[in-house]
């Protein structure tokens, strides 16, 4: 059995032990607030560039379509708001379009 110094010494070591993860813990959600930050500039920034290449006649529609795609994949959060910020082809639009490579082929034999 042990004395109640000997617990109150393991009590405050574990105290300490948790307090050490969760300042740990407030570090790792410092870290990715940062890298969320500056991933939301990276999207800006590519999103950004598209449009203004689009807009510019530098980019097609085929082009755009596919990297839409693309974004699409990466499910980042807030990225029809985003896309729609820069894009002047709404998501939703570009959602319910399909790029040439998906769409089916008529074949000359078909018709």
């Amino acid at each position: 059995m042990t004395s109640i110094p000997e617990q109150r010494a393991h009590a405050t070591e574990s105290a300490s032990a948790y307090q050490a993860t969760l300042q740990h813990i407030q570090l790792l959600q410092d870290r990715q607030k940062k890298l969320a930050a500056v991933q939301e500039q990276a999207e800006d920034q590519v999103l950004h560039h598209y449009g203004s290449g689009y807009r510019c006649g530098d980019i097609t529609i085929v082009e755009l379509l596919e990297f839409f795609e693309a974004y699409r994949a990466l499910a980042t959060p807030r990225r029809t708001h985003r896309w729609n910020e820069h894009i002047s082809i709404a998501y939703q639009t570009c959602n319910l379009m399909q790029t040439p490579r998906t769409c089916p082929v008529d074949h000359p034999n078909d018709l």
